[in-house]
């Protein structure tokens, strides 16, 4: 069996510890980059309307990018280009089992293309988000882990708000992934209160 002295050791030990400590550095910068450390600012205001060409999807909302994928490339196959996908989210995930989330995934239409839902109505949904008053908030997309940290940061804080103005229980939150312009917006429409 092989034996090392202690000054083999030693180098060992501190070939280790600068690995490690490599390790470490990468992860907060990886981190630090897709917005860990990002400050969430949430505002009130009017936003939409919007259009919605979309498909159900039922399950973990980590998983819907398959189904907002296929709405996209559906509509290029149409000639239509879409800029910005964007899911409506019905359930709570801490209220609702994950295999029984519901939520329609797709693309937002642009104005210029509005003349063709018709053809877009032959294979898809579409859903008009009207212009109401809502709870906002935007989160940089910097890499694939911005998808992942920015749900905890951002619904933590529009719930803290939510809270504060004691608004009645949202029907939906909807979510825009504005690829072009590198941020997600989140909106919780209000409604009224009683």
């Amino acid at each position: 069996m092989l034996q090392l002295d202690s000054s083999m050791m030693r180098k060992i030990l501190k070939i280790l510890g600068v690995v490690l400590l490599a390790l470490l550095l990468l992860t907060v910068t990886v981190l630090t980059h897709a917005g860990l450390f990002e400050s969430v600012v949430v505002t009130e205001e009017n936003v939409g309307p919007y259009i919605l060409v979309y498909q159900d999807h039922i399950g973990s909302y980590y998983k819907v990018k398959p189904a907002m994928n296929e709405v996209h490339n559906g509509l290029l196959n149409m000639g239509i280009e879409t800029y910005r996908g964007a899911g409506v989210y019905y359930d709570d995930p801490q209220e609702v089992p994950t295999d029984e989330l519901r939520s329609e995934v797709g693309s937002i239409l642009e104005e210029k293309d509005l003349d063709k839902l018709d053809q877009i109505k032959q294979t898809y949904e579409i859903k008009e988000i009207p212009q109401q008053r809502s709870i906002v908030a935007q989160f940089p997309i910097r890499n694939t882990l911005s998808y992942i940290i920015a749900p905890a940061k951002v619904y933590k804080k529009i719930q803290l708000v939510w809270q504060q103005q004691a608004y009645p229980k949202a029907k939906y939150g909807f979510e825009i992934y504005d690829v072009s312009k590198k941020k997600i917006i989140y909106i919780m429409p209000i409604g009224t209160k009683d």
